[in-house]
């Protein structure tokens, strides 16, 4: 038949056992980890607040652009290392940079 279109889905690209797969597979990857890590935010706002504890999340890009330039060989831009200064420099900016005291000459934290 001419102009006959088969759509495109994982049951026609890999068979039906392949979708049941994938959803059994995004299934257990998050209950694991919802179950395994879901004391870890509450416990971190007890210890030290909510504001740092949002902190963590400035973090993602840089995680993002190591595993890409490890594992994807993708390469760091100038740009992408002035936008990784930026984020830690507001991380350390909203958690306080250890500083040194004149009169001690210890460090000690700004909060």
């Amino acid at each position: 038949m001419l102009g006959a279109t088969v759509p495109l889905t994982t049951e026609t690209m890999f068979g039906a056992g392949a979708l049941l797969l994938a959803a059994a597979s995004y299934a257990f990857s998050g209950l694991f980890t919802k179950a395994k890590l879901a004391h870890v935010p509450s416990t971190t706002l007890a210890e030290i607040g909510a504001l740092r504890t949002q902190t963590v999340t400035y973090l993602i890009p840089v995680f993002g652009m190591a595993w890409g330039s490890l594992f994807l060989h993708e390469p760091i831009t100038r740009g992408m290392l002035v936008g990784l200064g930026v984020i830690l420099a507001s991380v350390l900016l909203v958690n306080g940079a250890p500083r040194t005291s004149l009169a001690s000459g210890s460090a000690t934290s700004m909060t």
